[in-house]
């Protein structure tokens, strides 16, 4: 997805959570009646890892919540279609280096017959001779026939090849399994998203304050993040700032990223609904 169809799409996504949670769409209403602000904790880095073409899929290597390295195998997928053509293409390959050492073998029948007659010139005609000349030029041009048609086969082979490396999903960078919707012998379709992947070592609040409250939202500030079920707030500090008002909300976005966890840990769920609060 570009990155301003993730930001509108985040943006959709923050003022939907708001506006369910605090029953209205008033934009005064997102804060609460201690100053603070509904938001939505997020992972800047996340994926959806797909398969190019349609597959069957053989293994699953990974589990929802499992964490993994970079290009650590998530899912192994098999097309038998695909390696009847990789077989076939092989077989192609086989048939065009026979023909090309058959071009080669010619070539060479025919140069040492030239260098024969070349020695004992005054024994043949100059038709003689200059047929023979043309028969080496064809030969010498059958070979080269014969080897650019090797480096076809070759090339289309090692894209068979290399779509088939493409059926071992790996995770392009580390992180943690927040989706895994794939099934054991399940047929799937091509780029059907199998694997949701979100690089959780970092982790951002996005948030919705009333115009009337972006005085509190300057870029470098340190914000208290409240988390449901803890007493302790986390601290965060402001980045991103949009520059204008949403046209339906009528309010500013903000982004801040997490600067430490705390007790949470990992309890910390993208997903997860917070309040935000400036620090005093």
């Amino acid at each position: 997805m570009p990155r301003a169809s993730q930001w509108r799409h985040g943006v959709a996504w923050i003022l939907a959570v708001i506006s369910a949670l605090a029953g209205t769409a008033t934009p005064r209403t997102a804060a609460g009646e201690s100053g603070t602000f509904l938001g939505v904790v997020f992972a800047r880095q996340a994926v959806d890892v797909a398969p190019m073409m349609a597959a069957t899929v053989r293994d699953i290597r990974v589990r929802l919540g499992d964490t993994v390295a970079q290009n650590q195998v998530l899912l192994l997928l098999e097309s038998s279609e695909l390696d009847q053509e990789i077989a076939a293409g092989q077989a192609a390959l086989r048939s065009a280096r026979a023909d090309s050492m058959r071009a080669a073998a010619d070539l060479t029948e025919v140069t040492k017959q030239h260098e024969r007659r070349e020695k004992a010139v005054e024994a043949f005609s100059v038709e003689e001779m200059e047929a023979l000349t043309a028969k080496e030029s064809g030969a010498q041009a059958n070979l080269e026939s014969a080897r650019a048609l090797i480096d076809q086969r070759l090339e289309e082979l090692r894209a068979l090849e290399q779509r088939k490396r493409s059926l071992t999903l790996r995770a392009p960078f580390a992180g943690r399994v927040t989706s895994c919707t794939a099934n054991l012998g399940e047929f799937v379709a091509a780029n059907r998203p199998l694997v949701r992947l979100a690089s959780t070592s970092k982790l951002w609040v996005r948030f919705a304050v009333p115009v009337d409250a972006s005085s509190q939202i300057t870029p470098g500030r340190i914000v208290r993040v409240q988390v449901a079920g803890s007493s302790t707030p986390i601290r965060a500090e402001i980045r991103q700032v949009s520059p204008e008002v949403d046209s339906v909300s009528g309010m500013i976005i903000a982004e801040a990223i997490i600067l430490d966890r705390g007790a949470l840990g990992d309890r910390l769920p993208v997903g997860s609904v917070v309040r935000i609060a400036a620090a005093p």
